[in-house]
């Protein structure tokens, strides 16, 4: 990596990293325009994620309660056994 981009240095055993002052200019821009972005694209996904899990959990529930009504006995259908 060439000194344009950064500083290492050596002191006590430890190496200490220093960003350039030219590339330290840019980190705001990251901070500005990247965190909105990335909020914006997650808006944009969330009715692609979210919609078919809620119809999945629906489907699932109706399904789930069908089988558990479907189970049961039906006093009606053993009235004329004895």
């Amino acid at each position: 990596l060439g000194h344009e981009f950064e500083n290492l240095t050596r002191m006590h055993r430890g190496t200490t990293y220093s960003f350039a002052v030219l590339r330290a200019s840019h980190l705001p821009l990251h901070f500005g325009k990247g965190i909105p972005r990335v909020r914006r694209h997650a808006q944009a996904c969330i009715l692609g994620i979210v919609s078919p899990s809620v119809v999945f959990d629906l489907v699932h529930t109706w399904g789930t309660r069908e089988f558990e009504k479907s189970k049961g006995k039906h006093p009606a259908a053993y009235e004329n056994d004895k």
